[in-house]
């Protein structure tokens, strides 16, 4: 009887390992890691917004009888930090989420400042990956005046 429940214990105990194993973040390797950041839209009027999204994907390329293959999967629950590495315009960055969605988004709403010039949004991640967007920020029209007759 004893031995029974020694089998039924070492059962339990693989199964709990294959399963903790089973985590899909634990198995990415950071060097497959890739990270992209989009600004949309990329040229505004000062004071209006732009949506940035950093997108990160797990990029496995295997190699099988000379042929090449290359997935990419989204990686989601990882952190992106939001920075304004250059801030010509004197704009302001708000973090929507910083923690990847299921399809491996992250977003911050920026919001460009009263002088023209270009600023730069970076994303990064723990590994040291980083990748930028630039905005152009235009002077806001000034109002054309009506001929007066």
């Amino acid at each position: 009887m004893v031995k029974k429940h020694y089998r039924i214990f070492w059962l339990c105990y693989l199964m709990i390992v294959a399963i903790a194993g089973c985590d899909s973040t634990k198995n990415i390797d950071s060097h497959n890691l890739q990270l992209s950041i989009a600004a949309a839209p990329t040229i505004v009027l000062t004071g209006e917004f732009s949506a940035i999204s950093a997108t990160l994907n797990n990029v496995d390329t295997s190699v099988a009888t000379g042929t090449s293959t290359t997935t990419t999967t989204p990686v989601s629950g990882h952190a992106v930090t939001f920075t304004i590495t250059q801030n010509v315009s004197k704009c302001s960055l708000t973090v929507v989420n910083n923690i990847t969605d299921t399809s491996g988004i992250a977003t911050a709403i920026y919001q460009s400042g009263s002088i023209a010039g270009v600023d730069i949004v970076q994303a990064s991640i723990d590994s040291g990956q980083s990748a930028s967007a630039s905005i152009i920020v235009n002077l806001s029209p000034t109002p054309t005046p009506t001929p007066t007759p």
